[in-house]
């Protein structure tokens, strides 16, 4: 129900996520229908282990930040991102803080 497409440097450890409920669509915007909101959660891995990471949502529509979120990379390097109550699309940084868990 979610459709992510985005860009991650590897190096630096930033990326940028446009996150999508699939079902909000130019036709059913168009036709008036009403969307159902979908939540969920994006896994990305390829993170440093153990490292915190500030990620910054911010609604395309109203160009509102709805929430502001520190994600610490697991054991696999993968950090995982909340959605709630998508309706329509989320843009989504992500940047390395500067601290590591456990130093």
């Amino acid at each position: 129900a979610l459709r992510v497409v985005g860009q991650k440097h590897v190096k630096s450890g930033r990326m940028h996520l446009w996150i999508q409920n699939a079902a909000h669509t130019w036709k059913a915007v168009a036709e008036g229908r009403p969307v159902e909101p979908v939540s969920g959660s994006i896994r990305v891995g390829g993170f440093e282990v153990g490292r915190e990471y500030h990620t910054q949502f911010r609604d395309t529509w109203s160009d509102r930040e709805p929430a502001r979120r520190i994600v610490i990379a697991d054991r696999d390097g993968v950090i995982v991102l909340d959605v709630e109550a998508l309706a329509a699309d989320v843009a989504v940084a992500v940047r390395p803080a500067a601290s590591r868990v456990g130093q």
